[in-house]
């Protein structure tokens, strides 16, 4: 009878696992039919966004929802007379794709006008989740463009800050700059150029080194004559010159030291790396770390800053045509240059490079570093602009001369340089000569007082290398 009853069980088991599949089955067809129409139209619009992103390589926009009535007002607050600078922006943002995956875009939070300039706004943008900084600030020439302004736009307290200074970037401005209205703010005062931001000032203590590049007549030469004319009027300045091109500062050859070829280049440096050493021990020995803190506590014994022009930077890079002994004192060239742009900064001594073609190999990451002032003109070649700026704006610059592009401290704005007619500069570098006598003052602190060493330095490079090396200080 037990046989039996566990047989009963088994069968019944069966039987009820048999029903349970067939239902089952009845159930999925029962679903695949009902949702055939849903699965066709799914396969449809797979498709087609899987052609679309093949034609476009993108990912298309989600069509907009129908405005409610709360989004139209907000519309209508946004785009009112009085925020048209921020609809612009916002527009703007749109249009390079500034948004999450969300479809977030920044939040506005303020915005500045200024009462003395109408064109001028300032305005305060909070991140959505996921943005960075850095992609705003990438697209730049994008807001400038479109705005047709002056843009700036950084980070200032965990907020987006956007400047714009609306107006026209002029295509020519002369140069009218006096020195003496900014030596109460700056130390070494120089002219950068005019935008719709007003006439730019950089001090030349801060920015420490610069370095200057773009193509063949961009306008570099006018740039770094009204920087040679601003500082020629500061009287504690001395003023370095290598011109191995012995074109662009041929004017300055009687008023400053000046080097036209090799052997005299080698000379200036090395005058200027011993200089340095000095000023360094000095430093030292009365405990001051910047020689702006020592000319503050010594005022008696204040010394002078240094700074340096080098034009044509590239023609220090050995060749195939120079000698051993050329290539040996170009290699030496390039190396007291960077000590210089290294070590110089501390003893008040500042570099101006300039350069058509800003090559890695001349311009290496220990000295890129170092200059920390970017200017670039137009350049022909993307690589070029990426060398000086990071970025390839300065390839897409207006055929203006003149116009160029300047990178400080993060800061990235374009400009019109100062326009100096070299006939005025030669009459005016004259008249800042018999102001500050400035022979006199290079003698004082690169000559010994005794009559075997007080050689006036701009007659020197006359005589031939064997006593120059003896008239060089010890």
């Amino acid at each position: 009878m037990r046989d039996k009853s566990k047989n009963d069980k088994i069968k019944i088991k069966g039987k009820i696992d048999k029903i349970d599949k067939n239902t089952e089955n009845k159930k999925e067809k029962v679903d695949i039919k009902e949702n055939w129409k849903k699965y066709k139209s799914d396969l449809k619009e797979s498709f087609k966004k899987y052609m679309w992103d093949i034609k476009l390589g993108y990912k298309p926009l989600k069509p907009p929802k129908p405005e409610d009535l709360k989004t139209s007002v907000q519309k209508l607050i946004r785009t009112r007379k009085n925020r048209s600078i921020e609809a612009e922006i916002e527009n703007i943002m749109f249009e390079c794709g500034l948004y999450n995956n969300s479809g977030d875009y920044a939040y506005h939070i303020k915005t500045i006008r200024y009462e003395d300039n109408d064109n001028h706004y300032t305005t305060l943008w909070k991140l959505p989740f996921s943005m960075t900084f850095k992609m705003y600030i990438d697209k730049t020439l994008n807001f400038a463009n479109s705005l047709v302004a002056q843009v700036i736009i950084e980070e200032d307290n965990g907020l987006l800050k956007i400047e714009v200074f609306k107006g026209v970037i002029p295509r020519k401005v002369n140069y009218k700059f006096i020195t003496m209205e900014y030596l109460d703010k700056c130390i070494l005062p120089i002219p950068l150029g005019k935008n719709p931001m007003g006439l730019i000032v950089w001090d030349l203590i801060d920015v420490f080194n610069v370095l200057i590049a773009g193509s063949v007549g961009g306008g570099k030469s006018i740039l770094a004559t009204g920087w040679a004319d601003a500082l020629l009027q500061n009287p504690d300045v001395l003023l370095f010159v290598i011109d191995l091109a012995m074109t662009d500062f041929i004017h300055l050859q009687e008023y400053t030291i000046f080097a036209g070829d090799i052997e005299k280049a080698r000379i200036v440096l090395d005058m200027l790396w011993d200089e340095v050493k000095r000023r360094l021990d000095i430093l030292v020995q009365y405990k001051k770390r910047k020689l702006r803190d020592y000319n503050k506590s010594y005022p008696d014994a204040k010394l002078p800053y240094l700074v340096l022009f080098i034009d044509e930077f590239a023609f220090t890079a050995p060749g195939k045509f120079h000698t051993k002994q050329e290539k040996i004192l170009l290699n030496y060239l390039q190396k007291k240059t960077y000590d210089l742009a290294q070590l110089g900064r501390k003893a008040g001594v500042r570099l101006v490079i300039c350069m058509q073609r800003p090559d890695r190999d001349l311009i290496s990451p220990i000295i890129k570093n170092n200059l920390c002032g970017r200017i670039s003109f137009k350049c022909n070649d993307k690589g070029h602009s990426l060398t000086v700026l990071g970025n390839t704006d300065a390839n897409y610059l207006p055929d203006v001369q003149g116009r160029f592009i300047s990178l400080c401290n993060n800061k990235q704005i374009e400009a019109q340089a100062l326009y100096l007619d070299p006939d005025i500069a030669i009459d005016r570098c004259k008249l800042f000569n018999n102001l500050y006598d400035r022979k006199k003052t290079v003698a004082k602190y690169f000559y010994n007082k005794g009559d075997e060493f007080n050689v006036d330095p701009f007659i020197q490079f006359q005589i031939n290398d064997n006593e120059t090396k003896r008239l060089l200080p010890r």
